[in-house]
């Protein structure tokens, strides 16, 4: 599929730290301690690989924005938060605490997209050798399946989020219902908590996340489409480039268990926001941006450009000059080795983005 996306080179735009071995079906779990940064963020790395995204292999509850299931690989392994971004963390960054359920351990909520950009612009503003932000809905979803394919809930096949008596997410259950009565609430299934709850207070999943399910809905960089599936990349896909809703995931303390299913999409307008919607981050080192790994700069043949519209330096091949454009270079950082054309400030490219020398 050929499109062409918004691109402006920044020196911080764009690298993975190198890829990890891709697994056809990734079982591995995480084994690494987490790392926490200076706001008390933690943080776990989740390998590179390939899984099938989407509608879940007999999931009878799946959407027509879910569908069809096809595979995609994250080429480059990433960081992503062990929580939820909590009240504590945003006060520290933001100086303010816009939720409605106030516990410095709950995860902030009532935060629109918007307001988590301004979060994470002032997160990277503190210089700590690290560059924030949200995570795609691939992201999301491969690190919310936790290395276990094929299953509906982060938890397993059964809507009843407990496994072997432990209880696997905050959701619309009996003890919501005790506060609102008029709620169709879960069954025979008390979490303890109306509202959110701190978090990590349940069981996490394969890679060590934690609320993943339940608790708040989370928001992720990329534009919603219900088309989306249809034309996605099968290498990091980063969404439409375009659109009127970001990506929500992961249901929330007022949801059912047909909105926890790991496949479910929501958006909402990024300037929107709600009492069930807060975010978690990725991360990568700043080290990792101004460079492509050594083995596709040798591959490709790259040397460092620096475009005269920006000052600002990114690797690249430049090809001769094209008629009728200032600034043309050829960039082959794409997955499997697809190129990506830079025209101005314009990207055409055949097969999606890529993670080297991304600009949306």
């Amino acid at each position: 599929m050929t499109w062409a996306a918004s691109f402006i080179v920044m020196a911080v735009a764009c690298a993975r730290t190198p890829a990890a071995q891709a697994e056809t079906a990734p079982t591995r779990k995480v084994e690494n301690a987490p790392q926490v940064n200076g706001c008390g963020m933690a943080f776990v790395t989740i390998p590179a690989g390939s899984f099938i995204m989407g509608c879940s292999p007999g999931d009878r509850l799946c959407e027509d924005d879910e569908k069809p299931a096809h595979e995609v690989r994250i080429s480059q392994e990433f960081e992503i938060g062990v929580y939820e971004v909590t009240q504590h963390q945003w006060l520290k960054v933001m100086g303010g605490n816009p939720s409605q359920f106030l516990g410095p351990e709950r995860p902030v909520e009532c935060v629109s997209w918007n307001d988590a950009q301004e979060f994470l612009r002032r997160l990277n503003a503190l210089e700590d050798g690290y560059r924030y932000q949200l995570p795609t809905e691939a992201e999301w979803e491969y690190a919310a399946r936790g290395g276990e394919p094929g299953r509906p809930y982060v938890w397993g096949k059964h809507p009843l989020p407990v496994v072997a008596g432990r209880k696997q997410a905050n959701v619309a259950d009996e003890s919501a219902r005790r506060v609102h009565p008029d709620w169709t609430a879960l069954r025979r299934y008390d979490d303890g908590y109306a509202e959110t709850a701190p978090v990590g207070r349940f069981a996490p999943n394969g890679y060590g996340l934690y609320d993943m399910a339940g608790n708040v809905m989370e928001w992720c960089e990329d534009w919603h489409a219900f088309w989306y599936y249809r034309r996605s990349p099968q290498c990091d896909p980063r969404g439409p480039a375009s659109g009127f809703q970001r990506v929500v995931r992961g249901g929330s303390w007022s949801g059912f268990p047909r909105n926890l299913r790991v496949s479910n999409r929501n958006g909402l307008a990024p300037h929107r926001s709600s009492y069930n919607i807060g975010f978690r981050c990725v991360r990568e080192p700043v080290s990792a941006l101004s460079a492509p790994p050594p083995r596709l700069r040798a591959e490709s043949g790259l040397a460092r450009y620096r475009p005269a519209f920006t000052g600002e330096e990114y690797w690249a091949e430049q090809p001769p000059p094209l008629p009728g454009r200032a600034f043309p270079a050829l960039l082959n950082f794409a997955c499997g080795g697809r190129p990506l054309i830079c025209l101005g400030f314009t990207v055409e490219q055949e097969g999606g983005p890529d993670r080297h020398g991304r600009g949306y």
